[in-house]
């Protein structure tokens, strides 16, 4: 039986400094939506709020698509996203 890492092993069988890391993650979801005028971001906005977000135009696939981008989301992570504790 494999051992999880413990609170104090940072997984790869060393003992460190325990820090927080906030990881940016960005990615965008389409939805489809009728409206009079396809120029008015106002209107579009107004639109979008007044309905459920969950009614993604198609399944966004999100933990696939995270894992996919995971080493770019990584690889953004500046000092301001580390936090010490």
């Amino acid at each position: 039986m494999e051992e999880d890492a413990s609170d104090d092993d940072n997984g790869e069988g060393e003992s460190g400094t325990k820090v927080r890391v906030r990881i940016p993650v960005e990615f965008e979801v389409d939805y489809i939506i009728e409206v009079n005028d396809p120029d008015n971001v106002d209107e579009i906005q107004e639109r979008m709020l007044k309905f459920d977000a969950s009614r993604w135009e198609q399944d966004p696939e999100f933990y696939g698509r995270l894992g996919q981008d995971w080493d770019d989301f990584v690889r953004k992570v500046t000092k301001e996203h580390i936090q010490m504790l």
